[in-house]
């Protein structure tokens, strides 16, 4: 299971709001629980914003980990360029 990021945070076990996702690999049981993400920058400055991040022990190894528009990158402005494979990120305000 791909619950490294979690544990090592010490996510598990921290109270949140109980919920099912529906996803391609099934429903998965789990928590959403607020924590801090920084967003290290290669250029310019870093931005430390809050996130409502989905914790499940069962989450299947296959489906990696993701950022989510709501709960995360809906609290910031961003851009991609895929051509050069680049994520810009900065504050809302």
């Amino acid at each position: 299971m791909k619950t490294e990021i979690a544990d090592e945070l010490g996510l598990f076990g921290v109270e949140g709001e109980s919920i099912t996702l529906s996803t391609r690999f099934g429903t998965i049981a789990g928590s959403l629980v607020r924590t801090p993400v920084t967003f290290l920058a290669d250029d310019g400055d870093s931005l430390r914003v809050g996130a409502t991040v989905f914790i499940s022990a069962d989450w299947p190894h296959k489906a990696g980990t993701f950022l989510g528009y709501s709960g995360l990158l809906e609290r910031i402005r961003f851009a991609v360029d895929p051509r050069n494979n680049s994520f810009f990120f900065g504050p809302v305000d």
